[in-house]
């Protein structure tokens, strides 16, 4: 339930999902109107439980533009690696020592 009384539904955005004894509440595309409390109340023959949570849904931040073509600016990233040039042949021997 959402709030104290309003019983959500499986539907549209919502996904009510039980496997055994776990449920799973899915909200797709959250909004701001969805924050508020999230109750789940479980009976049966020996009683109720229920359990309460708060979902706050807060604007989305805006990522940072980047300026210009990331490939290119990691191109002029100067690697650390150090290669052999071309051409030149590497001596595993020596290297290994």
């Amino acid at each position: 339930m959402k709030g104290k009384w309003r019983q959500i539904t499986h539907g549209g955005r919502i996904t009510v999902e039980q496997k055994g004894q776990d449920v799973k509440l899915e909200i797709r595309e959250v909004t701001r109107t969805d924050s508020g409390q999230y109750r789940c109340v479980a009976s049966n023959k020996h009683g109720e439980i229920e359990c309460t949570t708060e979902l706050k849904v807060e604007e989305k931040k805006e990522a940072a533009v980047l300026e210009g073509d990331l490939r290119a600016k990691l191109k002029k990233t100067p690697s650390k690696q150090k290669s052999p040039k071309e051409g030149q042949e590497i001596d595993i021997v020596e290297l290994l020592r």
